[in-house]
């Protein structure tokens, strides 16, 4: 499953002309199995989102995916800026987590 969501999201996010586009699938992290697509960590850079507030990028980001949403995407960790925010970036982008992980 994880291969076809990963497939979908990739395809939508491409709207926004990315300068970088990484998607990583950390539903193992998560307390669910490899490959599940449930719980991904997105990095996208595009100047599409110049001027926009990290909510707005959030939103329509969300919302370009909510079929996802609908279909088993749990969680997207996001991090999206345009390209000069993306240039003179120090921090890492972090994913929380998961309160519900199974621990072993």
């Amino acid at each position: 499953m994880s291969d076809v969501v990963y497939k979908k999201i990739i395809q939508k996010l491409k709207k926004f002309n990315p300068i970088v586009l990484d998607l990583e699938d950390q539903s193992s992290m998560h307390g669910n199995g490899l490959g599940s697509g449930t719980h991904f960590k997105l990095l996208l850079v595009s100047n599409y989102f110049l001027g926009k507030t990290k909510v707005q990028r959030q939103r329509e980001v969300a919302n370009e995916l909510k079929d996802e949403f609908k279909n088993g995407l749990h969680a997207l960790s996001q991090r999206i800026l345009d390209e000069d925010e993306y240039k003179n970036s120090t921090s890492k982008h972090q994913t929380t987590p998961c309160i519900n992980k199974v621990i072993k």
